[in-house]
């Protein structure tokens, strides 16, 4: 088999495995959804014993979902970027510019929400520590 399609293959099979981690991202934010879903009919039904314990989990879930989704895009950015070096050789660069903003929005937007999700975590837990150094 030639270099270029070895390449190519290559490059597609790293495309499916990227997309299936964002499979997996979604099924962890989908999953964190039911959860909220959950806790929320058995607040209205009276039942909140283990609100907290929901709450972390649905966190950490975030928190995962937000890591695999955001390094994804960061493949698929350098994947467009590829490909708009490619296209500049041929002179029809102006759809793959166009992708290559796209993906770089894309991944801009991912970012935006892991570093809220960091922050926020990050004010929770100081004020848990905080709280902890009141009550001793």
């Amino acid at each position: 088999m030639e270099q270029g399609w070895e390449d190519f293959y290559r490059q597609l099979d790293a495309s499916v495995f990227f997309l299936l981690v964002i499979l997996a991202g979604m099924f962890f934010s989908f999953r964190a959804l039911l959860l909220q879903k959950e806790q929320l009919c058995e607040i209205q039904a009276g039942e909140d014993s283990a609100a907290s314990e929901t709450e972390n989990t649905v966190r950490k879930l975030r928190g995962r979902s937000l890591a695999l989704i955001t390094g994804s895009l960061g493949f698929f950015l350098m994947l467009s970027q590829r490909n708009l070096e490619q296209a500049r050789t041929t002179g029809d660069d102006a759809s793959a510019n166009r992708n290559v903003w796209a993906a770089l929005l894309t991944l801009a937007a991912a970012l935006i929400r892991l570093y809220d999700h960091c922050i926020r975590e990050r004010e929770r837990n100081m004020l848990f520590s905080d709280e902890e150094v009141v009550s001793s």
